[in-house]
């Protein structure tokens, strides 16, 4: 069966912050993962930090690599354009990666494009016009760290 399409999948390891900071926007994560442009979610036991929404995609500004600051979008990020933490919240917080990946096919055998958030990662073309393009899988290789992200990687296998 071919299927014209787009499917989405999102993937994440929550890291737990250790302090939050109001007076410069800093949410204080010991050996965080993220790169500025990263999207993620914070999300608390009790309440999270006045000026964020639990379970809302915001963007990483790697302030160290023991810190970071959110921004809106991954342009405010990039221009360090911080969202201002009215409060500190209060159970565990915790923010966690929230990178969105589609998988996207031009037809029964058409182009197949991956993206991760608004960027192409891969096109991949239908070499063989007799044959219409196969079933993709994702496969994912799990990271063996208590540090790293659960995923290391995600590949795309199936025959084209």
């Amino acid at each position: 069966m071919n299927i014209e399409g787009t499917q989405v999948a999102t993937i994440g390891k929550p890291k737990t912050v250790s302090v939050i900071d109001i007076s410069s926007n800093v949410m204080s994560i010991s050996g965080h993962p993220f790169n500025t442009g990263d999207r993620v979610i914070v999300t608390s036991s009790g309440a999270v930090p006045g000026g964020l929404v639990s379970g809302i995609g915001y963007f990483v500004i790697s302030a160290s690599a023991n810190s970071i600051k959110l921004s809106t979008t991954r342009q405010g990020a990039v221009g360090g354009s911080e969202i201002d933490l009215q409060s500190t919240g209060s159970g565990t917080i915790t923010v966690a990666s929230d990178e969105i990946f589609t998988l996207t096919r031009a037809g029964s055998s058409g182009t197949v494009t991956l993206k991760k958030a608004d960027v192409t990662v891969g096109t991949f073309t239908n070499t063989n016009v007799n044959s219409p393009l196969r079933l993709f899988y994702w496969n994912r290789e799990q990271s063996a760290s208590s540090t790293d992200p659960v995923l290391k990687e995600i590949k795309v296998t199936g025959a084209i």
